[in-house]
C-alpha cells in the first residue's frame, strides 16, 4: 500500500463548529479520502488520500463539487449574507443623503 497523500483545500465562509463537521464529513465521503481535517481559522481543509484509489485533481473535483460537498454551498450562504448587508447599507447611505 502506497503512502496517503495530502492536499488542502481553501474552504471560505465557514461561520461555525457545525460547518467544520459538515466541511470533514463530507470529504471523507470523497473516493479514495481517508481522512479530513478542517482549520477553521486558516479557512482550509486538508484531506489524506489513497493515491491508487484516486488522484489529486480528482480529489479535489469530488471534494469541492461532488454532490456530497458544502464547500461551495457554505461560500454562497456567505455571499448572499454579504450582498444583503452591502445592499442595505447603500439604501441606508442613499436615504441619508436626499
Amino acid at each position: 500500500m502506497p503512502e496517503p497523500r495530502q492536499l488542502s483545500l481553501p474552504v471560505l465562509g465557514m461561520t461555525c463548529a457545525n460547518c467544520v463537521a459538515a466541511v470533514e464529513r463530507n470529504a471523507r465521503k470523497a473516493e479514495g479520502v481517508t481522512e479530513a481535517a478542517v482549520n477553521f481559522a486558516a479557512e482550509k481543509v486538508t484531506v489524506s488520500y489513497d493515491p491508487d484509489q484516486a488522484g489529486g485533481a480528482q480529489v479535489t473535483a469530488d471534494v469541492i463539487d461532488g454532490p456530497q460537498s458544502v464547500v461551495w454551498d457554505e461560500t454562497e450562504n456567505r455571499l448572499h449574507a454579504q450582498k444583503a448587508v452591502l445592499s442595505w447599507l447603500v439604501e441606508q447611505y442613499r436615504n441619508d443623503n436626499r
